[in-house]
């Protein structure tokens, strides 16, 4: 127990040092070394389970036989504590990975730009739950037993799930963000905070289970809870098109949340010893006429504990503070661009693509970047943010556009030159196209200064071209409200349909009246067909780079390097002085 407290707390930390990146899920020797531990750990278990056998009795044969391995396979006796401990462990591991895997997701998910030291609240929340987990192990163990704290840790993670549902940011079109504000990153901090005490009653009911033979019906349901956990959040990102439950959980993640929050309390009370664990009075009774309390390893894991913190804000926290400085490009005069989709932080093969992305983007040597298709599935990463990750190794700004709450398929901006001003909204919804999933489209927009002008820098993606409205409400914004000055626009489009020619579909309105042009001439009427491929897999001309009131110094699309389904397009621009 104390080992997996201490690791709850390492883990964050060492993702935290790395920018957000989970090495068990992206580095393969890490994850075969894990997995080698997991066998070794599996096989020992067996042997010592073999070797405690052939020390028993034969008189205790009988009667251990009698008690659980010859009873009949249709016994349904152990059926509901399973049940009960399965809906616990599942929303308890469904919460961690979706909010407390990586410190700095509670801030990411309530906010689209928090403080840089935001994650060490998240720290401090956590440690405030461990250290209190600690002194009433140390103190007075039996208070767990109790039904005040299955009351009180049953009700604090419904708290913290249902201010989900509150919002506390409104985007244009979209409105209200679920799940984001104040309220819903201390709904977040609650949830930290207790799930120290969360696992340790998980593992009371986990031993009890062992004890009675019905341990592996318990993680049959936690299994079937994770898989309607996924299945939640499919639902929630792709609406209509997800297998089960689209049209109530489209675009609602803090429903989803609910439902993890109302599993862990039906899990908790319904267990055997739920509503009916004796009260405090009860048990401080007997405390007082029992032996001391066990405290053993509780020096040492104290120690530990403490050990790594100070390691962590002495040495880890000053040397990314020093290294998160932004690394301003010196003695050049070409402002360099570049767009990617990034697919969700994935390669081709669907594995983590940190590092070859970071490696492409500082051959590149780019100022500034639009992500298109940044916002991981953090349900299913484990809170793994790329754009954290990518900003965190090439030594630039990041933002995020929304606050990751809301589901997007996000447009993250990277950049070299300090932000003058950021913003973002999102597209109107489809309604043409029946392939599109109910994710909202966000057009991110930043200002930065380049040689005394002010730049604007627009990153916008959507999935197709069948419903033209989300271009057309594009042009039409850029032309009312972005129609002066230097400006580009990095964009990830569908191909268009029913035309030989971008030039020929929707995509003509974005150099209709704004002043716009394509910087590799995609958008021309004379353009040669077929044009550049974008993406690896279709071959089709998906990615775009457009800019007013700039000189094109040069451009190129990298076709080598597969660090996504799209390729990288890169181009190089200078102010024109007047």
């Amino acid at each position: 127990g104390w080992g997996v407290l201490i690791a709850l707390v390492g883990m964050p930390m060492l993702r935290w040092s790395m920018g957000s990146v989970n090495i068990f899920l992206t580095n393969s020797s890490a994850r075969i070394m894990l997995g080698v531990v997991g066998v070794l750990c599996a096989v020992a278990e067996l042997v010592q389970g073999d070797l405690d056998a052939e020390k028993s009795s034969e008189d205790d044969a009988p009667r251990a036989c009698a008690a659980g391995c010859c009873r009949p396979t249709c016994e349904w006796s152990g059926w509901p504590s399973a049940i009960s401990s399965g809906l616990m462990g599942g929303s308890a591991v469904s919460v961690f990975l979706a909010y407390m895997s990586s410190l700095e997701q509670p801030g990411r998910s309530a906010y689209s730009d928090p403080t840089y030291l935001a994650a060490l609240e998240t720290l401090g929340a956590l440690c405030v739950g461990i250290f209190a987990l600690a002194a009433v192990w140390c103190m007075t163990p039996w208070w767990l037993d109790t039904c005040q704290a299955a009351l009180m840790i049953g009700l604090i993670p419904l708290v913290g799930c249902a201010l989900q549902g509150t919002a506390g940011v409104e985007l244009e079109v979209w409105g209200s963000v679920s799940g984001s504000g104040w309220q819903a990153h201390c709904g977040l901090l609650l949830l930290t905070m207790v799930f120290p005490f969360m696992l340790a009653l998980f593992s009371k009911e986990l031993a009890l289970l062992a004890q009675s033979r019905a341990l592996g019906r318990s993680f049959f349901v936690l299994g079937l809870v994770l898989v309607g956990s996924y299945a939640a959040n499919l639902a929630v990102l792709l609406g209509d098109r997800a297998p089960l439950g689209g049209e109530l959980m489209r675009g609602r993640q803090w429903l989803h949340t609910l439902g993890l929050g109302l599993s862990w309390c039906v899990g908790l009370w319904a267990a055997p010893n739920g509503a009916s664990r004796p009260s405090v009075h009860d048990l401080w009774y007997l405390s007082r006429h029992s032996g001391p309390p066990k405290r053993e390893y509780m020096l040492g894991a104290v120690t530990w504990l403490g050990v790594l913190l100070s390691v962590f804000l002495m040495g880890a926290v000053p040397m990314r503070t020093v290294r998160a400085g932004v690394q301003l490009p010196v003695g050049q005069d070409v402002l360099i661009i570049a767009g990617f989709n990034v697919q969700q932080g994935f390669n081709l093969r669907g594995f983590s693509n940190v590092d070859c992305v970071t490696r492409l983007l500082a051959v590149a040597d780019a100022d500034l970047v639009g992500l298109s298709e940044s916002n991981g599935a953090h349900a299913v990463m484990g809170s793994s943010d790329p754009v954290l990750a990518y900003a965190s190794r090439l030594g630039m700004e990041s933002f995020l556009g929304t606050p990751s709450a809301l589901p997007s398929s996000g447009q993250a901006i990277l950049s070299r030159v300090p932000f003058r001003g950021t913003s973002a909204s999102t597209l109107e919804a489809s309604t043409a196209c029946a392939t599109c999933s109910s994710r909202a489209h966000v057009w991110s927009k930043a200002t930065v200064k380049w040689q005394g002008a002010l730049v604007q820098f627009h990153v916008v993606h959507t999935e197709s071209l069948e419903d033209a409205s989300s271009i057309k409400y594009v042009a039409e914004q850029l032309r009312e409200h972005f129609s002066n000055g230097p400006l580009i626009l990095v964009g990830s489009f569908g191909t268009p349909i029913n035309a030989s020619r971008p030039r020929d579909s929707v995509l003509a309105e974005l150099v209709t009246g704004t002043g716009l042009k394509e910087v590799f001439g995609a958008l021309d009427a004379d353009v040669e067909l077929p044009l550049a491929p974008t993406e690896f897999v279709s071959g089709r001309h998906n990615d775009y780079i457009f800019y007013r009131d700039l000189q094109l110094v040069g451009k190129y699309i990298d076709s080598r390097t597969q660090c996504s389904d799209h390729m990288l397009t890169v181009a190089s621009f200078r102010v024109v002085k007047e």
